[in-house]
């Protein structure tokens, strides 16, 4: 459960979901961005950040910090704050995780101290080496221990579904927010900006879901995407 912060919140309610939770604080970033007039620090509750000279430098750390904090994604990562900049992760990232090796997970296995450079190796060793059955949620097809569905769900999937054409249609795939805009750039082909804008308080695109279809269309109509191959060929009749 997610309580909003706010002690003067008058819906003061609880949220289920990441999603539903930064779907209400939207409220509270957009009331303080509104109420902008010059260099001010962060009033969010327990914040103490610095003075934010600029309103975006605001707006991107209400983003990242409280509405939807961008923290390391790396399974096991020790670090639990969230980043100010899309480049602070990547340098932390680049500098702590960059050179480790992936474990095998089964812990009799000889290859749970070795490990191995690229997740696609160890993919292909849990699939020739251990009892193992993929995830069944659509876009991951994950290769998972027997038993240990529930703790890759939790992990590995988020709040998130894309509702593009046949992804309407399709089966849930509960994307995190990164690999929803992964999802919208190498599979639908949008460019960055356009898949990033979904998240944007700016925009009325942000709901439950990665993005509502109607609002999605209407404010997208000269914008032509690529449909999802996946999930054309899983529709009824495809075949």
């Amino acid at each position: 459960m997610i309580r909003c912060p706010w002690p003067s919140c008058v819906i003061n309610s609880s949220f289920q979901t990441e999603a539903e939770a930064s779907g209400h604080l939207d409220t509270h970033q957009n009331a303080m961005l509104e109420s902008w007039n010059g260099p001010t620090k962060c009033s969010w509750p327990n914040c103490s950040s610095t003075l934010f000279k600029e309103k975006h430098l605001l707006n991107r750390h209400l983003r990242n910090i409280h509405i939807t904090p961008l923290r390391c994604s790396v399974v096991g990562c020790s670090r639990l704050q969230p980043f100010g900049k899309e480049s602070d992760l990547k340098r932390h990232v680049k500098e702590i995780h960059e050179n480790l090796r992936i474990l095998c997970p089964v812990e009799s296995c000889e290859s749970n101290s070795i490990g191995f450079a690229r997740k696609y190796n160890l993919d292909k060793h849990m699939r020739e080496e251990h009892v193992n059955v993929r995830c069944t949620l659509n876009h991951c097809g994950a290769s998972i221990l027997d038993g240990e569905q529930e703790s890759h769900i939790k992990d590995a999937h988020g709040d998130y579904e894309c509702a593009l054409s046949a992804c309407g249609d399709g089966l849930p795939s509960r994307f995190t927010m990164e690999a929803a805009r992964l999802h919208l750039i190498s599979v639908h082909k949008m460019d960055k900006n356009t898949a990033y804008s979904p998240f944007n308080p700016y925009y009325s695109l942000r709901k439950n879901h990665i993005i509502d279809r109607k609002a999605f269309v209407r404010f997208y109509l000269i914008k032509k995407f690529e449909d999802c191959q996946a999930c054309l060929d899983s529709l009824p009749g495809a075949n």
